[in-house]
């Protein structure tokens, strides 16, 4: 019994150490419960580098705080240019056809997880702050959030 405790131990701390470390952002709702970027799960790196005229492919997970029935994504980019809405794709508009382990409508307190691939397009050496939400459609607000510093880099 005491190696399975340790086992999982274990497997949570590596679950936790390829977390992209996310942050708060201007659009209220919850910070997810894990976000992993493929390329950015180093902390020690103040911007996280995504590749010009490519693909961000995300996963995040998050604790629904209410009955959710219809929701989307929003993706919008902030440079010192201005903001930009990034396309998530005209398929990608309904966040409930990217959930992996459940389906909509989603109750209270279930655990779901998203994967996207965003094509990512903007100046190559611009920083630009990425917010991310997921919108309540019902109650029109951000459920969850966040906002990521990415540095596109050409490869």
């Amino acid at each position: 019994m005491k190696s399975i405790y340790k086992v999982l131990c274990v497997l949570g701390l590596l679950s936790l150490a390829s977390a992209t470390k996310v942050s708060e952002c201007s659009q209220g709702g919850l910070v997810p419960d894990e976000v992993h970027i493929e390329g950015c799960e180093s902390e020690a790196d103040l911007f996280c580098s995504v590749p010009f005229n490519g693909y961000i492919n995300m996963t995040m997970k998050l604790t629904s705080p209410h009955y959710l029935e219809s929701i989307k994504p929003q993706l919008i980019g902030k440079t010192v240019l201005g903001n930009i809405n990034l396309s998530l794709g005209s398929d990608r508009l309904d966040a409930c056809t990217v959930i992996t382990n459940s389906v909509c409508p989603i109750v209270a307190n279930e655990v779901i997880e998203f994967k996207y691939n965003i094509r990512f397009i903007v100046m190559p050496l611009l920083t630009v702050t990425l917010e991310f939400s997921i919108i309540d459609e019902d109650l029109d607000e951000a459920v969850v959030c966040f906002s990521l510093d990415v540095f596109p880099v050409k490869l």
